[in-house]
């Protein structure tokens, strides 16, 4: 894993303090496949660039995280991520698992305080629900933000001491990475906001999205009506 790359590496922003955030991010135009039941190559593109950006303008709000690094090998994401202020970290290849823990080893080789491994398929995430994992890590304890299903870790917050207990790549991450701190007899905190469970694997995650965006979801969300909808699914 090459060092973080852009113009200030891994110095934090000024008068900003807290983890470094990683964010792991497909090509805008492969990422979301499997939404290809309800959605074509283009809407897809869309949807992921604009999760992608809300997810990063939360972190770039948030006064409780000192800086935003993007891992992707895909050019236009990296581009993308310079434009917003991030800082890059390089995709060597392997799996999702793999990337994770090579890339928050990384962050710790350049001195991070901590680092917070975040999803980048959250469209209700603001900078409350990071300042929620910031302050519930306190005195190092680690956090995890599982998705509404309870199944995958759509957030976790790690320091040195416990970034080799990352469980990412599989779909029981959020209980993979239960058992694994229960090992070490470690009780990591538990969040739980719609910002960051709700996420978007899935056709049935859209069509709740889209739903949201009519004013007829089903199910009580909020999170500003998960961000307007995404902004009114990317203004298709």
């Amino acid at each position: 894993m090459n060092a973080p790359t852009g113009s200030g590496a891994l110095e934090c922003e000024p008068g900003r303090s807290g983890p470094i955030v990683l964010l792991p991010a497909k090509g805008f135009d492969i990422a979301k496949s499997r939404l290809g039941d309800v959605l074509d190559s283009d809407e897809r593109r869309r949807l992921a660039r604009a999760t992608f950006e809300r997810v990063a303008a939360a972190v770039l709000d948030s006064s409780r995280c000192a800086k935003l690094c993007v891992v992707s090998s895909d050019d236009a994401v990296r581009a993308r991520a310079l434009e917003l202020g991030a800082r890059l970290l390089d995709d060597c290849g392997g799996s999702f698992g793999e990337l994770i823990a090579e890339s928050t080893q990384a962050l710790f080789a350049e001195d991070a305080p901590a680092a917070l491994v975040l999803m980048g398929d959250l469209p209700a995430l603001c900078a409350s629900d990071l300042d929620l994992v910031v302050d519930a890590g306190c005195g190092g304890v680690p956090v995890i933000a599982p998705d509404r299903m309870n199944a995958g870790t759509n957030a976790l917050l790690v320091t040195s001491s416990t970034a080799t207990m990352t469980r990412f790549g599989r779909a029981d991450s959020y209980d993979a990475h239960l058992r694994a701190f229960a090992a070490d007899d470690i009780t990591p905190a538990v969040i739980n906001t719609p910002g960051l469970a709700w996420d978007l694997d899935t056709a049935n995650d859209y069509r709740l999205l889209s739903a949201a965006a009519c004013g007829a979801s089903p199910v009580d969300v909020d999170a500003r009506s998960l961000r307007r909808a995404l902004r009114k699914l990317s203004k298709s």
